[in-house]
């Protein structure tokens, strides 16, 4: 098996976050937050003749909840297929 391919993807994250709430009394409150996210990447694939495989992929993706905030994703992978 021999080949490129540009490939789009869609992504799922599960992050854990410090949250750091203002309090009158001059101190701050910190709370560790769990969050959901979606999103997707595009990236570029790349097979060889020995069956070696590699790909990069970039994108983004937000997540939900309370405190909505954007992540990047991106990657590089490298592997043998069997």
């Amino acid at each position: 098996m021999y080949g490129r391919k540009f490939f789009i993807e869609a992504n799922a994250g599960i992050l854990s976050y410090d949250k750091y709430v203002y309090n009158p009394n001059n101190y701050d409150e910190k709370e560790s937050e769990v969050g959901f996210g979606l999103g997707a990447a595009i990236g570029y694939k790349y097979v060889n003749t020995s069956n070696w495989v590699g790909s990069l992929y970039l994108g983004a993706g937000k997540t939900f909840g309370d405190y909505e905030i954007g992540y990047p994703h991106l990657g590089v992978n490298i592997g043998k297929g069997f």
